[in-house]
């Protein structure tokens, strides 16, 4: 989605220049004009580029908050196995595979680290299989965190 953006973005900026160093060389009106609307337009895909940016970075903050307040920092730590793997475990395990993870997250599938602690996490997973679809999201980019 970026890369296309980022096309399109350069695109409008080439077809700008193209247009301004193909004009006359006496400006007139209409030609500011265009120029003006040009830029603008530039502006405004710039502008999109940037929201896009924002919205796609990792909301590790809000995951970190749901994964204590859930409770699964009592089974799960950073780097030590306490009931449940680590979070490095995990993540490592998953390897960045966020739909396996979330798979599992959402009551989908069996765990791929330490299945046969999947009887002990049951209960956990009816608990994130209730988050809404962005806050499983913010969980499973703070899990693969790691």
């Amino acid at each position: 989605m970026k890369k296309r953006t980022l096309c399109i973005a350069t695109t409008l900026a080439f077809l700008s220049f193209t247009i301004v160093s193909c004009g006359s060389n006496s400006v007139e009106n209409s030609e500011v004009i265009e120029e003006n609307v040009i830029a603008e337009t530039i502006d405004e895909v710039i502008e999109g580029i940037e929201e896009e940016i924002v919205s796609d970075e990792v909301d590790t903050a809000t995951g970190e908050k749901l994964f204590g307040e859930n409770g699964c920092v009592a089974c799960h730590q950073k780097d030590t196995k306490v009931i449940g793997p680590s979070l490095i475990a995990i993540s490592e395990g998953y390897a960045g595979d966020k739909a396996t993870l979330a798979s599992f997250l959402n009551g989908e599938s069996d765990p791929i680290i330490d299945p046969e602690q999947a009887v002990l996490m049951a209960p956990q997973v009816e608990i994130t299989k209730k988050m809404s679809a962005e806050e499983r999201t913010a969980l499973t980019d703070y899990i693969l965190s790691h």
